[in-house]
């Protein structure tokens, strides 16, 4: 409620006309350091550090931190229509790697992250295993509960009722989880 966003062409022309992300997004990067299976990622702006899994693409990484953190991409969230108040309840559908949740760690007062992919929930039960604001669940949303394939790529995938080629996820609702847990969104 209260929450207007208007769109312009102009901010869609932002995201197309830019420097490749592997230019913006190393900018937010203060250091990284490797451990077995995962990039430990420091940026300037949070005290908490990002996993990153190591099998996936460095370039990858700089396009997530382009989207989550650089104002001007078209993809960024935390705009004054979206923007996560102070004390907010959030809840992050397909959380990924957990930069958004990352970037509304300090603001929101608890942050569900739903994430179906065993390698991204691998990563943020790391990123996030000192922040007790954030309850990770490993299941996809959708308009029903059951069993579901998560198809394509880490950063471009699909749930898929019927797929067969893919990870099996478990899905759930919105409605299902709020019922079950009581939180208040």
């Amino acid at each position: 409620p209260g929450r207007d966003f208007p769109f312009a062409m102009i901010d869609m022309l932002k995201g197309v006309v830019k420097q490749p992300c592997t230019r913006i997004g190393p900018a937010f990067v203060e250091k990284i350091d490797e451990e077995n299976d995962h990039l430990i990622v420091k940026l300037h702006s949070e005290a908490t550090a990002l996993y990153w899994p190591r099998s996936l693409l460095i370039s990858d990484l700089y396009k997530v931190l382009t989207e989550c953190f650089w104002e001007n991409d078209w993809h960024f969230y935390d705009v004054p229509e979206t923007r996560v108040l102070p004390g907010e309840v959030v809840i992050d559908c397909g959380a990924s790697e957990g930069a958004f949740t990352l970037r509304v760690l300090n603001r929101a007062a608890h942050i569900v992250a739903f994430e179906p992919l065993p390698l991204f929930v691998s990563s943020i039960r790391k990123t996030f295993s000192n922040s007790p604001n954030v309850t990770i669940v490993p299941v996809a949303l959708g308009s029903a509960e059951g069993t579901a394939v998560l198809e394509g790529t880490p950063l471009c995938g699909a749930v898929e009722k019927d797929g067969r080629d893919g990870v099996p996820i478990e899905v759930t609702t919105i409605d299902q989880y709020v019922k079950r847990t009581g939180i208040a969104v």
